[in-house]
This record gives C-alpha cells, sequence and structure tokens, in this order.
C-alpha cells in the first residue's frame, strides 16, 4: 500500500516522514509532492491508496486536487490537513468525499492513527472488491493518462528537456520507446466571442479527434485563447490526405462557427524533439498576421520583412483637433491597408504602429490635462490591447477603441460643467467614503490639480468645502428621517471618530446632533 503526502511546505512534509512510525502501518511507498502538479504526476505513474494533502497551495489547492482525482475515477482515501477552520474548507471537502478533515498542527500519533483506520478501510474495499488497482486503472483511463503527459510536455522548454521527457515516459509508462516519429498540426482561430467557455475547447477536441482520427491522434492541448495543438503517430506517405483534412477542419468552423482558422503542419520529429517542433509552430502563428482560411506548411512561413511606415502624425493631429472620428478610422485603415501592401505586417512594426499612435493620442489628451494612463487602465484596453498583435483586424480595432475613447474624453474636457457635474455626482455617490481631489483623479482622469481648479471656478467653493457641506446636509437628513446612532451615522458619511463629527455638525448648524435631534421630534 502507498501513500503520498502533499504539502507545499517541504519542512512539514520531511516532519510527517519523519514523525511517524511507518514501520507500524501496512504501508510499503511513500511518496511526496509540494504542488497539485506534482502530486498528479505520481497518482497518473504510480498507484496510489491513501492521499494526505495540504488544502493551501499555490495555484491549486488540495480540494482542487481531489476534485481532479475524483474525476480521473481514481479510488483512494483522502486525508486534508490545514491551518485554517474554514467552514467552506470542511463542507466542500465532505461534498467531495474526503476521509478526514483536521487542524495543523497535528500531534504525530493522531496522524498515525488516522492513517491506520485509512489503511484499514483500504483493505476492506479490496476484500470487498470495491477498490481499483492501478493497473485496471490505467488501461481504463489511458486517453486521460496520455493527454497529460503530453499536456506536461507543453510547458517544457525547448532546450534542455530531452531527459525529462524520457523520465516521463517511464513515469507514466506509456508505450513509447523514444524512436517513433510524431507529425503536430496548430491552428489558430478568430472570431469566437468568448474563449471562457469551455465548450470551444470540447467541440473543437471532439472534431479534430473525428477528422484526423485515420492518422492516430496522440492529443488534441488547448493553447491559450484561440490556440489548438494535434499531435499525430500514423501519417507515413499521407501528407496530402493530412492537408486535406486541416482544410476540413477550416471549412467546418468557417460554415458552423462563423470563424476563421489557419492552421500550420510542421515537419515529422522525434518525441525528445517535440519542445523544439511546438516553438517553431508557435513562432510561425505568432508572426502571421495576415493569413487566414489556409494550411500552411512550416517550410512556407516566413516573418514579413518589409519596413515599418510610420503614420502621418501631422493628418492625425488635424482630424483629432478637429474631433473628425470618421476620418481618423478611414486614416487607420488606409495606413493598415498600405502596410499589408507592402508586406510590412509584423509584430514588430505593429508594435511600433501602436507606440506612435498612444504617444499621440496621450500628448493630445495631456495637453487637455486628461491622464491618458488611467483613462486607458481598464479590462477592455487590456484586452485590446493583447489582440492588437495577433491580426490586421486587432490592430484596426485597438486604435479605433484609443480614437473613440481620447475624442469622447476630449469633447468632456472642453466643457466644464460637464466635468464639475461627474464630480459633483461622484462626491454624491461616495459620501461615505475618503474623497480627496486624488481619488477624484483616479475617478474622472484628470489630472488633480486640473480639476481642483476647474471645481472652484465652476462652482465657487473648493472641493472640500463642498464634500464638507454636502455631509451635513445628508447628516442632518439622516437625523430626522431615522434613528440612527450619532456613532453610525458619522461611520456612514466617512468620518471615523464620532466627537470630530459632532464639532464638525455643530460648527454648521450650531447645535449638536442630539440637540437637533431633540428639537425635530
Amino acid at each position: 500500500m502507498n501513500i503520498l503526502l502533499v504539502d507545499d511546505d517541504r519542512y512539514v512534509l520531511e516532519g510527517i516522514k519523519e514523525g511517524i512510525d511507518w514501520s507500524a502501518l501496512p504501508i510499503e511507498g511513500i511518496y511526496t509532492a509540494q504542488n497539485a502538479q506534482q502530486a498528479k504526476r505520481i497518482l497518473l505513474s504510480t498507484p496510489v491508496q491513501i492521499l494526505v494533502s495540504d488544502i493551501e497551495m499555490p495555484r491549486e489547492s488540495g480540494l482542487d486536487l481531489l476534485e481532479w482525482v475524483n474525476g480521473q475515477g481514481m479510488k483512494l482515501q483522502n486525508i486534508f490537513l490545514t491551518s485554517y477552520a474554514q467552514f467552506g474548507y470542511a463542507q466542500r471537502a465532505v461534498s467531495l468525499g474526503s476521509f478526514e478533515y483536521f487542524l495543523k498542527p497535528i500531534e504525530y500519533d493522531k496522524l498515525q492513527q488516522i492513517i491506520g483506520k485509512a489503511a484499514e478501510k483500504v483493505r476492506q474495499e479490496e476484500r470487498a472488491g470495491e477498490y481499483c488497482a492501478y493497473g485496471e486503472y490505467w488501461v481504463d483511463n489511458r486517453d486521460n493518462i496520455r493527454d497529460y503527459f503530453w499536456r506536461g510536455l507543453c510547458e517544457l522548454p525547448e532546450r534542455g528537456s530531452r531527459e525529462v521527457i524520457l523520465r516521463r515516459v517511464q513515469e507514466y509508462k506509456l508505450p513509447y520507446d523514444g524512436q517513433e516519429q510524431f507529425l503536430a498540426l496548430y491552428f489558430r482561430l478568430w472570431g469566437l466571442l468568448s474563449w471562457e467557455d469551455g465548450r470551444w475547447e470540447y467541440a473543437f477536441q471532439n472534431i479534430a479527434k473525428e477528422l484526423f482520427a485515420p492518422f492516430s491522434v496522440e492529443t488534441v492541448q488547448a493553447m491559450g485563447e484561440g490556440g489548438f495543438l494535434v499531435v499525430l503517430s500514423d501519417f507515413r506517405g499521407r501528407r496530402e490526405a493530412l492537408l486535406a483534412a486541416g482544410r476540413k477542419l477550416i471549412a467546418s468552423y468557417r460554415q458552423h462557427f462563423s470563424c476563421e482558422v489557419c492552421g500550420y503542419l510542421c515537419e515529422p520529429f522525434l518525441l525528445v524533439q517535440f519542445p523544439a517542433a511546438l516553438g517553431r509552430l508557435a513562432r510561425a502563428d505568432r508572426d502571421n498576421l495576415t493569413v487566414r482560411g489556409k494550411m500552411l506548411l512550416l517550410s512556407e512561413c516566413r516573418p514579413p520583412a518589409g519596413e515599418y511606415l510610420p503614420p502621418d502624425q501631422e493628418r492625425l493631429g488635424l482630424l483629432f483637433e478637429r474631433h473628425d472620428a470618421q476620418e481618423l478610422h478611414r486614416a487607420v485603415e488606409e495606413h493598415l491597408a498600405e502596410m499589408e501592401r507592402r508586406g510590412a505586417v509584423s509584430r514588430e512594426n505593429f508594435k511600433k504602429l501602436r507606440f506612435d499612435m498612444l504617444q499621440l493620442l496621450f500628448s493630445k489628451l495631456y495637453s487637455r490635462q486628461i491622464e491618458a494612463r488611467r483613462l486607458f487602465s481598464s479590462e477592455q484596453n487590456d484586452l485590446l490591447y493583447a489582440r492588437s498583435l495577433r491580426s490586421v483586424a486587432g490592430m484596426q480595432e485597438y486604435l479605433e477603441y484609443l480614437i473613440d475613447t481620447s475624442l469622447a474624453y476630449g469633447d468632456l474636457a472642453g466643457n466644464a460643467k460637464s466635468v464639475a457635474g461627474k464630480m459633483c455626482d461622484y462626491i454624491e455617490e461616495n459620501l461615505g467614503h475618503n474623497i480627496t481631489r486624488h481619488s477624484l483623479s483616479e475617478a474622472l482622469f484628470f489630472s488633480p490639480d486640473y480639476l481642483a481648479r476647474l471645481f472652484k471656478r465652476e462652482m465657487g467653493v473648493s472641493i472640500a468645502s463642498y464634500l464638507l457641506e454636502r455631509r451635513m446636509e445628508r447628516a442632518r437628513v439622516l437625523l430626522s428621517t431615522t434613528r440612527k446612532s450619532i456613532h453610525l451615522i458619522a461611520q456612514e458619511l466617512g468620518y471615523e471618530s464620532s466627537s470630530y463629527f459632532c464639532k464638525l455638525f455643530k460648527k454648521r448648524f450650531g447645535v449638536t446632533p442630539n440637540e437637533f435631534r431633540s428639537h425635530e421630534a
């Protein structure tokens, strides 16, 4: 019987190994792992009957690990150790079928008793025929094991991975001798609305496995947003048929999902050469910003060699001053078309174009006291920024977003009353928070000094005076219409000290909050 100890603290692992009298237990092998990934590798390569796991670990918790174990169909006894007495942990541990759940630190003799009970339960299930031997598990789950093996290979560096690969073949007990040749195809999908839904990954895997079944599919792996890898092992002499299957997949996605796909086919490689082959495929995909709907041989892929073509910043600047969004969009479209015509569409050139446009727009916004860095600090900006180097359409979408957002705030900057109105709205909605000109700047994207001057000019009072007046007015209403305590009202209005709040209230209205409430009553 084997046991696996999982904890991100190696001293805890060493303490358990040394502190328990293993000779008193029916345990033959003691394995350790410092994270869920290491634990999964051991569980896939070694028969383990008892799992002792910490809950709080980086990336994947012990609860996530047990959920994965259950999903794999593995039957083992799990014991959780945790430093935190959280009901949610215990509740989820029970729902996942945990054998025991204990708080750290736990005495070694007590843990030894728990492991002994778990071992006895394993024996009972073995006698009842309920425990699935590892060999049977491997037969029933060989596809999952192989997929997990290849997923691990996708994370290896291009160089220096030979020994790691060969060792993992032995660990996973896979029928590879290192001399087989494999072939890989890499597909990139564009146009789907969201990659957060796992259905896209599931759909691609099913389609790919069906179309490439005659070539012996070793694995189909999702490679981030819109990327997929297919590894084949039986392909010799059938390159045209392989390319035809790839074209059929591309046509299928265009017809049924209305999205574009491009595929890449590399040359055959040995298992130990896989990381390098994957690197070449990924670079070909990264450098291809224009070709869609085709199957490309890796030998045909060459990065564009055209020189960078800078935009006409004088023309764009004039259009920005005129707030002509339509002409700005047209200018961007024409510039991208010219880059494409000259063979200058590349990631490096797109980086330069993106920098030039940001520099232009940031300077225009800065002249209007708008803090562009804050204006473009959003999830939408980050998403479009990342997509801008993936295709011409992605770059155009990002530049048009920059233009439209800049123009919208440029218009706002020209209307002082609107800016002051937004400041008043923000203050009204956040009376209970610490409001300063810097927090207003964070919310409205204008420089703090500019906002302070504009507000004083438009409202006739400083931001601090206006804020105090609004808080006192709100306090007066709360005292008149509710039975909330003075302390609670002070907290709601952002004052930590009730006495300070009372002092301000009396200065404004001439009476204390209690005197005001008594008079109102």
